[in-house]
């Protein structure tokens, strides 16, 4: 269950709705808590790690012989000593008689994890038995977060996170990433294993910092868990036996009747690489993903959107869905990548193509309720920018504060001359040179409107008909550095096949400075007299009226195909658009 708490209050601890030692997590240099409101996550089903084996959570006596749990424990022995104490021996009796549910989850669900952990394991040269530790940390959900803060499978405070690579913000929350921060944790583990050279310890120090393991040593005289125990805080003494006994549930589980039941495995995903913003709830409509999908594939995606930011992100999606994705994948990126509030200014380009921005400064008063991360997901920036911005030092917001938001917005495009001769349906006139210089750069998108034009809905005027057709130029491309005939093709929208047919290419590859037709040669020079057929024929054949769609909010080129039964290309063809982008109210040239 979700349960909203304010993090500095341990209310509710000393109401006993909560442990307080509840996944204990990693300490070294662990940020001081600032006051703030936060979404905590918590499973049923959990354990918490328990400060004094109380008899309300023990079994009464030993139901299972001491020695057959000593004997197994030395059987299962390898790189990290289980060392049988009476502590280690009460904790099994605890996950069969009193968490049994708890441990039946674990052995359902170890193998969604367990191949990760192992391979990073193996890549550290580090034992294997330590893979057993998240269970006791996080109890396997990747998005867990404590009371204290701490997040993910491996329980990282934010600290500790960024002290080892694990990048944080509104958007993407890497300790949530079951990779990276199984990496980071193999780095961490190491650590401490380099500091005091025993196991046992490097766990002690996992959970209390190696800090408070130090003083522990230094007023007991001892080196060794067993020798400091006493003198460790309470919470530490428990989660060294509680490791061993889970790892001893993993083995012999099924002779205390512990069966599973729904073992479960990893969903076999595909990847997708996203650049830029990324509404996810647009393209899981789109792509008949659902956001639970996105979220447990992704669970370091701690927002709905991908900020604009996002580079060469990986998003995991179903392979049951991805063959469906795969075909659209383009025109499906492109809707999901549209921005629908009001207030952000579509593209424009400047002389180069390339979208030119300006900094714009906002002014937010802060609302009841409102808390540093909702204001800044509210505009797309993260907390660390608004906190820069306003020179805070704490994420405590007052009612009626006023925050400075600054926002990277794209400018307004330069107005369009009206051609002098109106056609029945407005199109972009080919203007091309019959040689293309090979530095010039191809706009791949049409100039959007800016917000103030959004509205607006475009003129259609008619005019008399041409009396007879012009032949077009046969247009040439002169080959740049890098290009491909795919690439080619795609710009001026003509197949690869053509483009051999028309130049008589092999399977040779091509030359800078090389020439290719890119359009039809054999209709760049009409005769008269097919002119004259040409024209006849257009004055004879009946006028067929022409159909349009008007843009609806939330339709996208995708939807609109579907709903006439067209590609998605032939749209774009028959309006001369040269960009997936759409806004309401625009009017649409439906052929075919």
């Amino acid at each position: 269950m979700k349960i909203v708490k304010r993090v500095a209050s341990l209310a509710l601890v000393a109401l006993g709705m909560l442990n307080t030692n509840t996944w204990a997590a990693p300490a070294a240099l662990q940020e001081e808590q600032e006051q703030q409101t936060q979404e905590v996550d918590f499973e049923t089903d959990t354990i918490g790690l328990a400060t004094d084996l109380l008899p309300e959570i023990v079994t009464p006596g030993n139901l299972v012989p001491g020695d057959l749990i000593e004997e197994r424990f030395a059987r299962l022995q390898k790189k990290i000593p289980l060392v049988y104490h009476k502590v280690s021996h009460q904790f099994v009796e605890y996950f069969i008689y009193t968490k049994p549910d708890f441990t039946r989850r674990m052995m359902e669900e170890k193998n969604l994890y367990f191949p990760i952990y192992e391979k990073a394991l193996a890549k550290y040269n580090m034992p294997d038995e330590l893979k057993y530790l998240s269970m006791i940390e996080s109890g396997l959900n990747p998005r867990i977060i404590s009371y204290a803060g701490a997040g993910g499978l491996w329980q990282f405070m934010r600290a500790t996170g960024r002290e080892f690579g694990l990048k944080q913000d509104s958007y993407i929350d890497e300790r949530f990433d079951p990779e990276k921060s199984t990496e980071a944790a193999c780095r961490y583990l190491r650590q401490l294993y380099t500091i005091f050279g025993d196991w046992e310890m490097a766990l002690a120090s996992y959970n209390a910092g190696p800090g408070n393991v130090k003083r522990a040593m230094r007023r007991s005289g001892g080196n060794t868990f067993w020798s400091v125990y006493d003198a460790l805080p309470k919470q530490t003494r428990g989660y060294v036996p509680q490791f061993v006994a889970i790892l001893y549930m993993m083995h012999y589980g099924e002779d205390h009747g512990i069966v599973p039941q729904n073992t479960q495995f990893p969903t076999v995903a595909d990847t997708i690489q996203v650049n830029g913003y990324l509404n996810l709830a647009t393209f899981a409509s789109l792509s008949g993903v659902t956001m639970e999908e996105i979220q447990k594939l992704n669970p370091q995606i701690i927002n709905t959107v991908l900020p604009d930011y996002t580079r060469n992100f990986i998003l995991k999606v179903p392979s049951e869905k991805f063959a469906v994705i795969k075909p659209n994948r383009l025109a499906i990126l492109d809707s999901a990548s549209r921005r629908t509030s009001s207030d952000v200014m579509l593209a424009s380009l400047d002389d180069n193509g390339e979208a030119q921005y300006v900094s714009k400064r906002l002014s937010h008063t802060v609302r009841r309720g409102e808390t540093l991360s909702s204001v800044a997901n509210r505009y797309g920036v993260s907390m660390s920018e608004v906190k820069r911005w306003n020179r805070m030092r704490s994420t405590k917001l007052l009612r009626g504060q006023r925050l400075t938001i600054i926002r990277k917005v794209r400018v307004a495009p330069r107005p369009v001359a009206k051609p002098e001769t109106e056609a029945k349906v407005i199109l972009a006139k080919n203007t091309a040179p019959e040689t293309v210089d090979s530095t010039a750069d191809s706009t791949e998108e049409m100039v959007a409107q800016a917000e103030e034009a959004a509205n607006e809905e475009p003129e259609l005027k008619t005019t008399k008909a041409a009396k007879a057709p012009v032949a077009p130029k046969a247009i040439t491309y002169v080959v740049r550095r890098g290009d491909n005939l795919t690439a080619i093709g795609h710009r001026y929208r003509v197949t690869v096949n053509e483009l051999k047919e028309w130049n008589e290419l092999g399977r040779g590859t091509l030359q800078p400075g090389q020439k290719l037709l890119v359009s039809n040669p054999s209709k760049a020079g009409l005769s008269k007299d097919s002119q004259a057929v040409a024209a006849s024929a257009k004055k004879t054949s009946p006028q067929i009226k022409p159909r349009y769609h008007t843009v609806q909010r939330g339709d996208t080129l995708w939807t609109i195909s579907q709903r006439y039964g067209l590609t998605i290309d032939k749209i774009k063809h028959a309006n001369n658009m040269k960009s997936n982008s759409i806004r309401a109210g625009m009017k649409l040239l439906i052929t075919g």
